[in-house]
């Protein structure tokens, strides 16, 4: 997964990002050991990693916060909390390239300056709750390949602090979860035909 993704970027070979990914490769490694994630999974989830790497240098601009590793370790832990499983297989993926996304536009402010184990525990807590939320609109206002956006919306919702926690009943959680569901509505739906 870490050759393909690196020989299909060269440009990232030879920059300060070719060790980062190598990190993020050899954390992915550990979980395919344990069992964790699949090898399909780990190649996916590399490429992943690497196009928002592309799109958003930023996300790695501080070595000391593999933010990536951060991003993949809270989305694994949610997934293996999750007993409706619908954190599996391209819909993992997808979420971790949306809580990406969302951390390297507005969140790297709130974990970059945390341990890397601290900063997972904390994006772990938002990524639980908003799950909890997002899979109760599970097939009323959302589908399952929507599922990544509204939780990529979330996170960027509350890593610009326009949440300081997911609570259901706030109004500005609600007027939020209903453009996020619209958003993921509108979306093209590659199951689609």
């Amino acid at each position: 997964g870490t050759l393909a993704a690196l020989a299909a970027n060269p440009q990232l070979l030879g920059t300060r990002y070719a060790p980062l990914i190598v990190e993020l490769a050899s954390r992915l490694a550990e979980l395919i050991t344990a069992r964790t994630l699949t090898a399909i999974d780990s190649t996916a989830l590399v490429a992943a990693v690497v196009q928002v790497l592309r799109n958003n240098p930023a996300l790695f601009s501080d070595a000391k916060a593999n933010l990536a590793i951060v991003v993949v370790d809270a989305t694994l832990r949610i997934a293996m909390e999750d007993t409706a499983g619908v954190l599996r297989g391209a819909t993992r993926t997808e979420t971790v390239r949306a809580i990406l996304i969302a951390v390297a536009r507005t969140g790297a402010v709130k974990l970059v300056p945390l341990a890397r184990e601290a900063a997972t525990d904390l994006l772990a807590d938002v990524l639980r709750d908003a799950l909890k939320q997002a899979s109760a609109e599970l097939g009323r206002r959302l589908d399952l390949p929507g599922l990544p956006i509204v939780l990529g919306g979330i996170v960027a919702a509350w890593a610009r602090g326009d949440l300081a926690k997911i609570n259901p009943s706030s109004p500005a959680f609600r007027k939020l979860m209903l453009s996020l569901t619209l958003a993921a509505t509108l979306a093209p739906n590659p199951q689609l035909p």
